[in-house]
């Protein structure tokens, strides 16, 4: 296996439209997935007790829908704690919207930060067009 400067793998394309239900790699990933979950359940003494929700492809709705389901769904349970802290993932901007609507106190929204390269400004140097980790102005 040989890899490039940047560490990728020279002989490995990725076509990341196979990301998307009803393909063979989200198949595979879903059964692979639910053999880990299994495997971890039945040998891992620091998964005993935990309960697991897998709701791939194959369950019909959107994930970030099914995942706001499921938060609003525990609040009818009478051990709910309404000091839980939920956090999620994603960038669809829906996500704002999605997490107001579960009127949840602590509900946290993970996005990534997505900069043109014109607008990113290296703190080592000043100077715009590049991040400190490819700096080559010699500063510490």
């Amino acid at each position: 296996m040989q890899f490039n400067d940047d560490g990728h793998r020279d002989d490995f394309d990725f076509d990341s439209n196979v990301i998307t239900p009803g393909t063979e790699f989200m198949h595979r990933l879903s059964l692979n997935l639910k053999k880990y979950i299994s495997e971890r359940l039945n040998n891992d003494p620091t998964w005993k007790g935990l309960t697991i929700i897998f709701s791939d492809a194959f369950v019909p709705g959107e994930g970030e829908h099914k995942i706001l389901d499921f938060i609003r769904s525990q609040r009818a349970f009478p051990d709910f704690n309404p000091n839980t802290r939920h956090c999620i993932y994603g960038a669809d901007a829906d996500l704002i919207m999605l997490g107001l609507s579960t009127h949840e106190p602590h509900f946290f929204i993970l996005r990534e930060a997505v900069m043109n390269v014109r607008d990113m400004k290296c703190h080592k140097c000043g100077k715009a067009g590049h991040m400190a980790a490819e700096c080559g102005s010699g500063h510490a």
